[in-house]
């Protein structure tokens, strides 16, 4: 049994290798194409969350656990989604759902939706969708109905270089608030 545990725990703390779907150069270029995109997308809603205390304090915070500006921004974009999706009713099969997203992902750009709908608990709910979807995006199949934030999480970290690509920049979202990236 001692051997069993050891064994365990040695594979434990063991740093695995990255993924071998993933690349730098395909990775920064996913993040270039999100700034790309969200910056038309959210061009009125950025500056509004800029000015607002709280949310710059959830940043920071976010910043701190390793959180770059393209998720955040991937985030506010999924949430605005999600409230006007919220307002039709539920398409009746994937590709009817692809032109509704389409649609609506039009129809908020520009928008400004109050900064409190961007609460803690609504980002961090995103975030795991974010999440998931990004795993997609990379070629990953979900199997199991049920993976926890921390699991995929860990395996995006660990073995997709999650948290370490970006564009370098001020974080839009600090305390003076910085620019979007130069792309």
């Amino acid at each position: 049994m001692y051997l069993v545990i050891n064994v365990m725990n040695r594979i434990k703390n063991t740093k695995l290798p990255l993924h071998s779907r993933y690349s730098k150069e395909k990775s920064l270029e996913m993040v270039r194409n999100r700034y790309f995109h969200l910056k038309e997308i959210l061009c009125a809603q950025v500056p509004a969350l800029q000015n607002d205390i709280a949310f710059c304090e959830l940043c920071k915070e976010y910043y701190n656990n390793g959180y770059k500006d393209w998720m955040i921004l991937s985030i506010i974009a999924n949430i605005m989604l999600n409230i006007m999706l919220n307002k039709i009713p539920i398409p009746q099969n994937r590709e009817e759902m692809e032109r509704e997203v389409i649609d609506a992902s039009e129809e908020i750009t520009g928008k400004v939706y109050p900064t409190y709908v961007f609460n803690k608990e609504k980002m961090d709910s995103s975030f795991v969708i974010f999440a998931l979807t990004t795993l997609k995006a990379w070629g990953f199949e979900i199997r199991r109905a049920r993976l926890s934030k921390d699991e995929i999480l860990n395996f995006l970290s660990e073995r997709m270089a999650f948290f370490e690509d970006d564009i370098d920049h001020q974080p839009l979202f600090s305390k003076n608030g910085g620019e979007w990236p130069e792309i």
